[in-house]
């Protein structure tokens, strides 16, 4: 037969102790331990979804602009400022604004100076819709 030690006894005892504890508290809180975890995955997963929505919505922009950009041609300036008025009063304001100091250049560069100013004048007043 096998003897155990007081000390063994009393370890054996508070291990047993601390596992119904243990199993106590899971029973009680497990589900809720559970539900939080899958609300933090789910709430990373929805960060991380609509962090790359922004990120294709803004290279899309960005792939528009570019497209504008590389679409002026000598001689064709008229066509492009209709583009570029139509892409700004569309586009958010960094995009728009700078839609219209190409418009404006492009008018400038066409002769029509009083227009140009205008579309400067609209940008200096933040006003990237008006006069479309």
């Amino acid at each position: 037969m096998f003897l155990m030690s007081d000390s063994e006894v009393f370890r054996e005892v508070d291990e047993d102790y601390r596992r119904e504890r243990m199993m106590a508290f899971w029973k009680r809180y497990g589900t809720a331990f559970l539900a939080a975890a899958v609300l933090v995955m789910l709430a990373a997963s929805g960060f991380n979804y609509m962090t790359a929505r922004a990120e294709q919505r803004k290279e899309a922009d960005t792939a528009q602009f570019e497209a504008l950009l590389s679409g002026i041609q000598t001689g064709s300036e008229q066509e492009s400022i209709a583009a570029l008025a139509a892409y700004a009063a569309t586009a958010k304001p960094v995009e728009a604004t700078l839609a219209m100091l190409t418009e404006a250049s492009l008018r400038q560069r066409g002769g029509n100076i009083t227009a140009a100013a205008q579309v400067y004048h609209q940008i200096a007043d933040g006003e990237q819709q008006a006069l479309r």
